[in-house]
This record gives C-alpha cells, sequence and structure tokens, in this order.
C-alpha cells in the first residue's frame, strides 16, 4: 500500500513538473511604460494601419494591476525584438473608463450588448476578420490583439494568458 501511494504521488511529482515547463511567469518592472514611448499606438485609428504585415497591439491601463504584473513580460519583449527578430508590438494606453480619454477610446470599438458571452465575440471576430475598430470588441485589460495582414488574427486577455504569448513571440 505505501509503494503504491508512493508511486502515485512520484508520478503526480513528475506530470506536475513535466506541465508546469510550459507555464510563464508573470514579471512585473520598475519602468514605466513612458520609457517605451517608441512603441506607442498614437491612436486607436491606427489599429490596423501598421506598416508591418504582422504585429500585435498591447492594451493597458495605468490603473490596471494586473497590466503592472506583466510589465516585465511586455518590456523584455519589446527589448529583444527591437531588430525585428520576433512580432513587432505596439502599446495603448486605454485608460480608465471612468475618465473622459477612456470613455473616447471605448466610443471607437464595437459595443457589446449586455449579457455578452466573451468566447462568442471572440469567435465573431474570428470569423469576420475585422480591419476597423469600429469592427473590433474590447473586452479588458491587458489584451493583446494579433494583426495580420491589416486584419484581426486572434486576442490574449488576461495577465497570463499574454505573458504567455510575449514569452513565446
Amino acid at each position: 500500500m505505501k509503494k503504491n501511494i508512493f508511486k502515485l504521488g512520484l508520478a503526480s511529482l513528475l506530470l506536475f513538473s513535466l506541465f508546469s515547463c510550459g507555464i510563464t511567469s508573470i514579471r512585473g518592472s520598475d519602468k514605466n511604460y513612458s520609457e517605451y514611448s517608441d512603441f506607442y499606438l498614437s491612436s486607436l485609428d491606427d489599429f490596423y494601419s501598421m506598416e508591418e504585415d504582422r504585429y500585435f497591439i498591447y492594451l493597458y491601463s495605468n490603473s490596471c494591476s494586473f497590466c503592472d504584473d506583466i510589465k516585465g513580460n511586455l518590456f523584455d519583449h519589446l527589448e529583444e525584438n527591437k531588430n525585428n527578430l520576433g512580432i513587432k508590438g505596439y502599446i495603448f494606453n486605454m485608460f480608465s473608463n471612468s475618465n473622459a480619454q477612456g470613455k473616447e477610446n471605448r466610443a471607437k470599438l464595437k459595443e457589446k450588448e449586455s449579457g455578452y458571452n466573451q468566447d462568442e465575440l471572440v469567435k465573431e471576430m474570428s470569423n469576420a476578420k475585422p480591419s476597423s475598430i469600429s469592427e473590433t470588441y474590447f473586452f479588458s485589460t491587458p489584451s493583446i490583439y494579433l494583426i495580420e495582414n491589416h486584419m484581426f488574427s486572434n486576442i490574449f486577455i488576461g495577465n497570463r494568458v499574454c505573458a504567455n504569448f510575449l514569452d513565446s513571440n
């Protein structure tokens, strides 16, 4: 009996070790977004019109603690890809929806109906391949929108999912 419990514990530990290798750690940073102004998207209107065929837009808010959690992941990615070694990234501050700038930013995006299902709306965007900001849903910060051929390709929402994207691209 003790041998079986030991084997089960050992197998569990091995499985955990195997699967945890693919999990990215989230890394904060003392740096500020202003130190990366070269990567700023000047306006949401430029969302689908950058010169690259493949890039991402990282949406954050200064009041978002989850965004702070992965600043290190973001800044490391931007630093590592300054010389076009990976996917070019742009950053845009959505601001809080409690201030005028935040409300103005959100008004440019496609409005969600109350009681929306996020998975269904993401699927809708994946099928429709929007190429304008007015056809694009916004869910929360942090978010990464992958743009290919000047159309929506994919979205990554939440600090762990965004950190994984940043560390693997």
